[in-house]
């Protein structure tokens, strides 16, 4: 060996083409991560605007309610709290 070590190009192209597997893996990774999250934003975002709908309805049936008939309350429907989506 005289000190000069010579990489082949055999040996760049096979450095190059796992560098790039690298850089394209990760960014899979990264896109997939960011738009998976917002994904599950949108549909909890989707679930409190329906929340909000519901309870939005049922405090304006209670304010008809009160000032039409009196002091008595109506009584919390329980389907004012069902919902089929699950938090993952």
């Amino acid at each position: 060996m005289d000190g000069t070590d010579h990489v082949s190009t055999g040996e760049t192209a096979l450095l190059a083409v796992t560098v790039i597997v690298a850089v394209v893996g990760a960014s899979g990774a990264w896109v997939n991560a960011r738009y998976g999250r917002m994904g599950r934003i949108e549909r909890r975002l989707a679930s409190v605007e329906l929340m909000n709908n519901r309870l939005w309805a049922y405090i304006r049936q209670q304010h008809d309610h009160a000032y039409r008939s009196g002091f008595a309350p109506l009584p919390i429907p329980q389907s004012l709290f069902d919902h089929d989506d699950k938090e993952t």
